[in-house]
């Protein structure tokens, strides 16, 4: 590891992760400083975050130059918020001196940043907290471009005003750049500012790219992998529970269900200690994930009486922590984790069989990779690309040739499920020079082929229109690479508008996987109830961005869809409903088009749509009662919900018909019968957006006991009976279509 990557990655404990504060040099009565966020000066919005990169750049250089001890910048936000604090300009000398007393610091850095055209300025001051007294004031100018060298120049003087030398060593360090890419610079501001924004998928995204950039930009690549680690741990928070006293009760009169779960809170107190061994807070990660992960098998009692879809999401959560810890571990331990071997976690390997077999599993790619893609709940594409970075990993550690190929071909077949088909043919290419067996070489020989046509195929048929590219994704590539622009079933799918025959086979392959999820915008949805759901149009296999019911029949009950798999009681959801049938969909329950028509026919219908939340015991398993020996849901599911539907915007409290629930396997009910009682009823204008026609934004926020619906441009306030933490999601019941597109939740 180079010293600078040991630099960075002790700045990033301070400035990101919000570890321990402080140099190891800092002595008693030394400087303290907090470093607030520069604000934006320039009138261009598109550089509002850069005060954030700023800041957390000057922080890693003072930490650096170890002259000052540091605020942590976790601790910083949060005072902020607490004084509810816009903008570093306005602190007086009595707001300074309370910050000072919350964070403990002597003094403040703050200032502004301003970009006009080509040129930056950099204003800042550093006053002490109890005067308020400046003790520095500068005003920094030069070329955007040249960003570094004014950022350099502000870390010389704050270092100059305590009147240090720094040591030859030191100094080096504090002068390093750590990029000279403005575009890096400003991308890793923005990957920052969306973390701060608890946009987590996004600042991940916006923090890979700015190493894109600029691949010497280690501070970007390090500060990624500090949040995917956050956020790996903060998921898992989320996701856990405490056990409220029925369940507590349940356990209790339950002995072996007791042991296990005194088993499991001894593996959680490893896993949630700050700091200790790493080795072992992994090795508790795995133990988690393979019991909740397996629990029929390995947590039989708590399996019978828990809700199993709850135990999932856990096993998600415990898999996405254990990945991003592991990383940084490797090869002391597997980067993936699974359900089999422990042989990674010898502290000390006893006997010349445990060395062989630690050292076996350590390169061992076999995995159920669609299995472990689920659980860390990524699109095809995403699959792809962790398949190919822990590929090589394994390689270089001595990995066998065949399996390795064998990883790399299904990383390939996940790429076509995405419809890359550049980087399958990348993936092909590579088991290609990995492989020494006749056979796979053949075979790939035919992949390379096959993916060569299909790009013929697209770049020559498709005219504009989505539909060919859609069809081969779902179709799994088993007959793209025979296709030509004159077959039938390529001028079906080029057709604008589309055909009903191409719109009634599209929609027949839309399905939703039983086993779930399916990523709608990006966000994991599992489906619970009728088996007649589809997606809208995808661009992978394993995501799209809208989800579609139609229901030509009265029925008992409806579907379930639960979004991020998350519990909270405080929550924001919101999605845009459509009533009107997308042009590439048609009625899939046994219909047939006549050659004459031309519109697709529904049967007329607006169901009912609710936004639920605070939904507990989503998935209880059933289970014999003791006295008449009938099979049982001990927990019915239960939460609230806003209904919205032609009368206006209900609050409803729902609860599950358990006596009629049929449960075919963990997370699937064939049906999922939901029971209403109104709480409360705001009538909806059709000005609002409520009517029928097109898409209707429609977001519910809970905040504690208050509940803000927002339909449209209507928005109208409830107040709950109780608060509750639960999941939330979707439910639709009803005759006729809707479907519901790009959901967001905070």
């Amino acid at each position: 590891m180079s010293r600078r990557h040991v630099a960075c990655s002790l700045a990033l404990a301070l400035v990101l992760s919000g570890a321990a504060a402080g140099s190891a040099q800092a002595a008693e009565g030394k400087v303290r400083v907090a470093v607030l966020p520069f604000e934006s000066a320039s009138s261009d919005a598109e550089f509002e975050s850069l005060g954030k990169g700023l800041q957390a750049m000057v922080t890693t250089d003072l930490l650096e130059a170890g002259v000052f001890e540091l605020v942590e910048r976790s601790r910083l936000a949060d005072i902020q918020n607490e004084l509810a604090l816009t903008r570093t300009g306005a602190i007086d000398k009595t707001t300074a001196a309370r910050i000072g007393k919350l964070a403990g610091a002597t003094h403040l850095l703050m200032g502004t940043i301003t970009v006009l055209g080509p040129r930056m300025r950099i204003d800042a001051r550093m006053l002490k907290t109890q005067s308020g007294e400046i003790v520095l004031a500068e005003k920094i100018e030069g070329p955007k471009e040249e960003f570094f060298d004014l950022e350099k120049a502000l870390v010389k003087k704050l270092v100059g005003v305590t009147g240090v030398e720094l040591p030859p060593k030191v100094r080096v360090k504090v002068d390093r750049v750590h990029t000279a890419d403005f575009n890096a610079f400003k991308t890793w501001s923005d990957g920052i500012d969306a973390f701060d924004r608890r946009d987590y998928r996004k600042s991940v995204e916006l923090l890979e790219r700015a190493a894109e950039i600029d691949p010497d930009f280690t501070l970007a690549t390090l500060t990624m992998q500090q949040y995917e680690q956050e956020i790996a741990a903060m998921k898992t928070r989320v996701v856990t529970v405490e056990i409220d006293k029925r369940r507590a009760e349940e356990i209790a009169q339950n002995a072996e269900a007791a042991k296990e779960a005194k088993e499991l809170e001894e593996f959680w107190a490893v896993a949630k200690g700050a700091g200790g061994d790493r080795i072992a807070r992994l090795w508790a990660l795995y133990n988690l994930h393979y019991r909740y992960g397996d629990s029929y098998d390995r947590i039989p009692n708590l399996h019978r009486i828990e809700d199993r879809f709850e135990l999932e999401r856990i096993a998600d959560a415990l898999a996405t922590q254990y990945v991003a810890e592991a990383q940084s571990a490797f090869p002391r331990v597997h980067p993936m984790p699974d359900y089999y071997h422990h042989w990674a976690f010898l502290k000390e390997a006893t006997d010349e069989r445990d060395r062989r077999w630690e050292a076996d599993y350590r390169k061992d790619v076999r995995k159920d990779w669609a299995r472990s893609c689920r659980r860390l709940q990524l699109d095809d594409k995403a699959c792809g690309d962790l398949m190919m970075k822990t590929a090589e990993k394994l390689r270089k550690l001595g990995a066998d040739r065949e399996d390795l190929a064998s990883m790399v071909i299904k990383a390939g077949e996940r790429y076509r499920a995405a419809g890359e088909v550049d980087a399958a043919t990348i993936a092909f290419s590579a088991a290609q020079k990995i492989s020494q067996d006749t056979y796979t070489l053949e075979t790939l020989v035919g992949e390379v082929e096959a993916n060569r046509n299909v790009k013929r195929l697209l770049a020559s048929c498709n005219k504009g229109s989505p539909w060919l590219r859609e069809y081969l994704v779902l179709e799994e590539w088993r007959r793209g690479y025979a296709r030509k622009c004159d077959d039938d079933w390529s001028i079906q799918m080029t057709k604008e508008p589309l055909t009903l025959e191409a719109a009634r086979m599209l929609t027949q392959m839309r399905t939703i996987p039983g086993r779930g999820p399916m990523l709608v915008s990006g966000h994991a949805v599992w489906i619970f109830g009728s088996r007649d759901m589809r997606t809208g149009p995808r661009t992978m296999r394993s995501s799209t961005d809208s989800i579609i019911y139609y229901e030509p029949e009265q029925r008992a009950y409806g579907v379930l869809s639960v979004i991020d798999g998350r519990k909270a009681d405080e929550v924001e959801i919101g999605v845009e409903l459509g009533y009107q049938p997308m042009r590439s969909w048609y009625p899939p329950q046994g219909y047939s088009p006549r050659r004459d028509q031309t519109e697709v026919e529904i049967v007329a219908g607006r169901p009912r749509v609710t936004i639920v939340f605070g939904l507990v015991d989503v998935d209880v398993a059933q289970r014999e009662e003791a006295e008449s020996g009938k099979e049982i849901v001990p927990r019915p599911m239960r939460g609230y919900g806003v209904l919205v539907d032609g009368k206006g915007v209900h609050l409803v409290e729902v609860t599950e018909d358990a006596g009629a629930r049929e449960i075919r396997s963990t997370n699937h009910f064939d049906d999922l019968h939901l029971q209403w009682k109104r709480v409360g009823l705001k009538p909806l204008s059709s000005k609002g957006g409520g009517g029928r026609g097109g898409a209707v934004p429609v977001k519910v926020a809970v905040d504690g006991k208050k509940v803000r619906a927002t339909v449209g441009k209507q928005s109208f306030d409830f107040e709950l009976p109780k608060v509750r933490k639960g999941y939330y999601g979707i439910w639709i019941d009803g005759v006729g279509y809707a479907h519901y597109a790009k959901p967001t939740t905070k």
